[in-house]
C-alpha cells in the first residue's frame, strides 16, 4: 500500500527539487524558517524536519547562528550513501572494490601523463617514507597506523598528479567507505614488504612516464589487496 506523503515529505521534494533545478545554489543561504514556512504554507515543524532530513544526508548544512546553506561539497553526500551500503552487505563492498580498481587504475594512467617532474619526486617520497617505517622497530599498533597514513598519501598524491579533482574527491569518499577491510588488508601476514614492492613498481612507471605500465602496476596492486578483502569477507 502506498501511503500519502506528510507535510514534511512534500517540503523535502520541493527544496531537493529547487537545488537540483539549480533554483538554490551551491553555498546559496535559505531564507530563515518564519519566511520559508510562509512562502510554502506550511507550519515551521514539517519545514524542520525536512531541512533537518537534507542537512542528514549532506545536501543542506547548518552553521550556528549563520543559518542554514546549500552544501557546495557533494562528496559528503556520496560518502555517506556508499558507507552505508557498505556497511549494509559484503556485496556491496566487492562492488565499490571494483569501482575503485576502475578509477585508480585511471588515474595512475593519467598521472604518468600529466604529473609534473615534482608530484612524481613527492610520490616517491612517500613510498620511500613508508618503507622506511619497517626498520624503525616501532610499536605494530602504530607502525600499521603510520603505514596506512603513507599509503592514503600515496594513493591521493597519484589522484592529485592527474590535475583533475574529481579523481581525488572520488578516491578519497571510496577509500573512506573502504576503510575497515583496507585497514584488515594492511595487516595481513607480508603485506607491508608485498605493498611496497607494488608502489616502488608504480613509481618508476611514472617516472618513464609510461601510462600503460603505470595503469597495469596499479591494476596489479589493487588486484593484491581485493585478494585479501575477498579472503576475509569469506573467512
Amino acid at each position: 500500500m502506498i501511503e500519502r506523503k506528510t507535510i514534511g515529505g512534500q517540503v523535502f521534494d520541493y527544496l531537493l527539487e529547487q537545488i537540483s533545478s539549480g533554483a538554490l545554489k551551491p553555498g546559496e543561504r535559505l531564507k530563515d524558517e518564519r519566511s520559508l514556512a510562509s512562502d510554502l504554507g506550511v507550519s515551521r515543524v514539517p519545514l524542520r524536519e525536512a531541512i533537518s532530513s537534507l542537512c542528514q544526508i549532506g545536501i543542506l548544512s547548518s552553521r550556528q547562528g549563520e543559518g542554514t546553506f546549500v552544501s557546495t561539497d557533494y562528496t559528503v553526500i556520496l560518502k555517506k550513501a556508499l558507507g552505508i551500503y557498505v556497511q549494509l552487505e559484503d556485496q556491496m563492498v566487492s562492488e565499490v572494490i571494483e569501482l575503485r580498481k576502475i578509477m585508480e587504475v585511471e588515474a595512475a594512467r593519467l598521472a604518468a601523463i600529466n604529473a609534473t617532474d615534482e608530484e612524481i619526486e613527492k610520490i616517491k617520497k612517500i613510498s620511500k617514507k613508508r618503507h622506511d617505517l619497517l626498520d624503525q622497530n616501532l610499536e605494530e599498533e602504530q607502525l600499521h597506523i603510520l603505514l596506512d597514513d603513507y599509503d592514503k598519501q600515496f594513493h591521493q598524491s597519484i589522484a592529485k598528479a592527474t590535475h583533475n579533482s574529481v579523481f581525488l574527491n572520488f578516491i578519497n569518499t571510496i577509500r573512506n567507505s573502504l576503510s575497515i577491510h583496507q585497514k584488515k588488508a594492511s595487516e595481513a601476514p607480508g603485506m607491508m614488504h608485498i605493498v611496497y614492492a607494488q608502489h616502488k613498481s608504480i613509481c618508476e612507471a611514472l617516472s618513464l612516464r609510461d601510462s600503460e605500465k603505470a595503469a597495469q602496476m596499479m591494476k596489479e596492486h589493487l588486484e593484491a589487496v581485493e585478494q585479501v578483502i575477498n579472503k576475509d569477507l569469506s573467512s
